[in-house]
């Protein structure tokens, strides 16, 4: 849980993401301590440029593109961001897979 002040973003400071998230199906399978959830998401690209997605303490199952698992080495996820260098110039499907521990979970 974080404690620190959140930093003000004003609107002149707003640049639009360089994709649209046209569609979100999520899967959530529950379980007391290892709840799995799946989100498919439906992407347009609008510039080239890597995704970056928040997510605080994923453990992250997988990550794939249009069915395709990507290599560790095609994402990273620290500090709470989900980043993948490279993604189609084209409309995609991104699939990411997680786990949580809902009983760890003391906020």
């Amino acid at each position: 849980m974080q404690t620190e002040t959140p930093q003000t973003i004003y609107l002149k400071d707003y640049q639009p993401a360089p994709q649209a998230i046209r569609h979100v199906k999520l899967l959530v399978d529950l379980h007391p301590t290892a709840t799995c959830i799946v989100s498919e998401m439906q992407v347009e690209p609008r510039a080239s440029a890597p995704m970056v997605l928040h997510g605080e303490g994923l453990e992250l199952v997988s990550v794939a593109i249009d069915g395709v698992e990507l290599v560790a080495d095609r994402y990273s996820y620290a500090n709470d961001l989900l980043t993948i260098a490279e993604v189609p110039s084209r409309p995609f499907t991104l699939r990411i897979e997680q786990r949580c521990n809902p009983q760890a979970n003391t906020a």
